[in-house]
């Protein structure tokens, strides 16, 4: 929980700045934080900000930057239904065994 947490700051911190970025630049594509990336990064080097043997703004800085440089752009109309389950007479847990 600790991880997910520290890594929605971290993502929270990313995305202002890779939005201030974007906003100068006229891209086809809106950039994203990868949320995969992030979580990873954190869960990496979660001891060493836990046991404090690297100043903490130093470990932050490092870890906004490999954040930012991990973007995804976000293209539009890029959504795909989900397969439809098939529907049974019985549920999974009430069928006969044989």
């Amino acid at each position: 929980m600790l991880s997910v947490n520290l890594s929605a700051l971290l993502m929270a911190d990313a995305q202002e700045e890779v939005d201030t970025e974007q906003a100068q630049k006229h891209n086809k594509h809106r950039y994203k934080v990868n949320r995969a990336v992030a979580l990873g990064l954190v869960k990496d080097n979660l001891a060493v900000l836990l046991l404090g043997k690297e100043p903490l703004e130093q470990v932050y800085d490092r870890l906004l930057e490999k954040i930012k440089k991990r973007k995804e752009a976000v293209k539009p109309g890029r959504s795909f239904p989900r397969a439809r389950k098939l529907h049974y007479k019985f549920s999974i847990t009430k069928r006969n065994v044989l």
